[in-house]
């Protein structure tokens, strides 16, 4: 039964990649590219990038971008250098936080076993991180966080802004609820009160969906008012 639920599985997602494929093409050439290209990407990091200290962060952050490039070619929008500059450090610093985050739960974890007086080991599995990299992590998050934010406020003096957005110093607003948004994130982990993954602290916490309408609603008034 096992090995028929797997076939059936490796026939259904080649017949979903196929289709994928296809589509991608119907699109355009480009966009059937990047598909291309994420997959590879994503596989080669399921595979071996995974297991890599720091490569690990910026292929995820790749990522990413690699997705919001894909959409910008979909929907025939210029690409933002700014934009993906600041968004490989804002993900840089979110794959930092979820590797900080597992590294957290691994030394109470750790802390438990003693109690029973068992060994474990002090890495993530399946990762190159250990416990002992714990204060690593932290300057290494909160440094690409910062550096977006840096990124933002350039970008909101540019003349590239003025030309796109009718009221652009309501962006300096959307630059401060990030400053807040990511900053609190990584307080609340150093407390070790974050118990998801980031991305999932982020979807369930009604204050972080709050900064992100307020983003949103200040983005659209900046640009057409």
């Amino acid at each position: 039964m096992r090995k028929t639920a797997n076939c059936d599985g490796g026939g259904t997602a080649l017949l979903l990649l196929i289709l994928s494929a296809l589509i991608a093409v119907l699109v355009s050439k480009e966009f059937f590219f990047f598909l291309v290209f994420y997959l590879v990407l994503t596989t080669s990091y399921s595979l071996f990038f995974k297991r890599i200290v720091l490569i690990d962060i910026i292929v995820l952050a790749s990522l990413y971008i690699t997705r919001i490039v894909a959409g910008n070619v979909v929907c025939d929008i210029e690409i933002s250098y700014w934009l993906l500059s600041f968004s490989f450090m804002i993900f840089l610093s979110l794959g930092t936080l979820k590797r900080y985050v597992e590294l957290q739960k691994k030394i109470k974890k750790i802390a438990e076993i003693k109690i029973g007086k068992t060994q474990d080991s002090t890495g993530i599995t399946g990762r190159g991180y250990s416990t002992d990299d714990l204060d690593l992590l932290i300057p290494l998050g909160i440094s690409t966080y910062i550096g977006s934010i840096v990124l933002f406020g350039i970008y909101v003096t540019s003349s590239e802004m003025v030309r796109h957005y009718s009221s652009p110093q309501l962006l300096w607003f959307v630059q401060i609820i990030f400053l807040y948004l990511i900053g609190d994130m990584w307080f609340v982990a150093k407390r070790g009160k974050m118990l998801d993954d980031p991305v999932l602290y982020f979807v369930k916490n009604k204050k972080c969906l709050l900064c992100l309408v307020a983003i949103t609603v200040l983005a659209i008034v900046a640009y057409y008012l």
